[in-house]
């Protein structure tokens, strides 16, 4: 197992959405919820989780206006699902030791307000030292610190870890947080 005890002076990267908090079953209702006031008479099955590209795919054959009004539906009564949301325990518990010498920063590329509701649900907002919700998250942080090599990522999607050492970040730093991983995570590269 990975020892984070003596981490100082870090930058850490942790990514929202089934990674600190698992938010698929929230996200998938609010969805569906969606989906059905505006296209009630049609069945959606979809394994994993649903996202705007997944329902401009899947519903390319209805007009751009419904798929809009999904999606911003969907935003917008998402609160009404956040209870099914629920805590990584184990990464949390790594978090608060870290947060003692190191800088927290949540990393999404999810919608800041949706991210920081989230957050507020849970009573973790001031956890974090900062929140970025963009596509180039990790050339962000790579541009803040000075020590590229003491910056460590857990994510959930492989696809954003390598995002993550492309900008530069070292494999070894790189933590895949799995759901049904007893430790919640694991190094993605050894």
């Amino acid at each position: 197992m990975i020892i984070f005890d003596n981490i100082s002076n870090y930058q850490i990267c942790v990514d929202l959405d089934n990674t600190l908090i698992f938010t698929d079953d929230a996200n998938n209702q609010a969805y569906l919820y969606a989906i059905n006031e505006f296209l009630p008479n049609i069945q959606f099955d979809y394994n994993g989780r649903i996202t705007e590209s997944i329902i401009l795919n899947n519903l390319n054959q209805f007009p751009k206006y419904i798929l809009s009004s999904i999606i911003e539906l969907k935003q917008k009564c998402f609160s009404n699902f956040i209870n099914l949301t629920y805590i990584n325990y184990h990464l949390l518990e790594k978090l608060n030791v870290m947060k003692t010498s190191s800088v927290l920063y949540l990393t999404s590329c999810g919608k800041k307000s949706r991210v920081e509701r989230v957050l507020i649900h849970h009573g973790l907002h001031d956890l974090f030292n900062d929140i970025i919700c963009n596509e180039k998250k990790f050339e962000i942080i790579v541009n803040k610190t000075q020590d590229i090599n003491k910056i460590l990522v857990f994510d959930d999607d492989k696809i954003q870890l390598d995002m993550a050492h492309v900008a530069g970040i070292k494999k070894e730093n790189l933590f895949l947080v799995h759901k049904e991983n007893i430790y919640g995570f694991e190094k993605i590269y050894d």
